[in-house]
């Protein structure tokens, strides 16, 4: 089973809770869905730091790292966590010209077509 379509580009983000740099239970059961669901965790720095612990617990998970060109964290002042983000590659459009025939039949005459 898939998160999604199989072709789909899938990106989840949030404050897990689930320390994702100690091994425990918790973060087992994680990776074991990341692996179900073939998705890789992106973020490698901690996400909360204090004084006594600095741990990271929020996670951003995609199907296809190579669709980002950049990750990481920023340090705001306004709260205990970090900011996570991802940059996403842009798409890059395709200069083949394609020619499309349309056939309306609006103004057929059904009786004239036996």
């Amino acid at each position: 089973m898939y998160v999604g379509r199989p072709d789909a580009d899938v990106l989840f983000l949030g404050d897990m809770n689930v320390e994702y740099l100690t091994k425990s239970p918790d973060k087992n059961k994680l990776d074991n869905f990341l692996r179900l669901h073939y998705l890789t965790q992106m973020i490698e720095n901690p996400t909360r730091v204090s004084i006594r612990s600095s741990l990271l617990i929020d996670h951003i998970y995609c199907n296809n790292e190579n669709l980002y060109h950049h990750r990481g964290c920023i340090e705001p002042s306004l709260s205990d966590h970090v900011l996570t983000f991802v940059c996403r590659k842009k798409n890059k459009m395709s200069k083949e010209k394609k020619t499309v025939f349309i056939h309306c039949y609006r103004h057929v005459d059904n009786n004239a077509v036996t």
